[in-house]
């Protein structure tokens, strides 16, 4: 398999079945770290929401298991709460910041998303307001 893009830490594999937090697909990479070399971990690709999420595919595998048949550990205390890849907060870190389950994910996006789109409303609003004060400016200018 031709790896498709690659950094110092991994190798982008493709797309895995396993799905984000968000819905979205996980991109797969293989590790190339001292600690965790050829180790395959998945990570969220959705631009829009930009979670973070990230798991050892081994882990995402067994359905929720703490360690890998290696045994190494999901985070390192070197590294705080965030992974030994790229800077992404591990399964651990995101539990800890209270977006465990999927539900409670997609209620935040779902809050952001309403918050937006109001916005996006009352700035659609204030230019019809300005661009019509504008034309009626503009003809009674015109009158006189």
């Amino acid at each position: 398999m031709s790896f498709a893009s690659t950094s110092r830490s991994s190798s982008y594999l493709g797309v895995s079945d396993h799905r984000c937090h968000c819905g979205e697909l996980c991109g797969m990479w293989v590790s190339r770290t001292p600690r965790n070399p050829g180790r395959v971990f998945i990570k969220c690709i959705c631009r829009r929401c930009d979670c973070g999420f990230w798991q050892w595919k081994d882990i995402a595998d067994c359905a929720g298991a703490a360690t890998s048949s290696q045994g190494a550990p999901e985070t390192s205390p070197a590294l705080g709460n965030h992974g030994p890849v790229d800077g992404y907060p591990s399964q651990s870190a995101t539990r800890a910041n209270g977006l465990d389950a999927p539900a409670d994910f997609r209620a935040e996006v779902d809050r952001l998303r309403r918050e937006y789109l109001e916005l996006e409303g009352k700035i659609y609003r204030a230019f019809v307001c300005w661009f019509t004060l504008a034309l009626v400016i503009v003809w009674f200018a015109s009158r006189v």
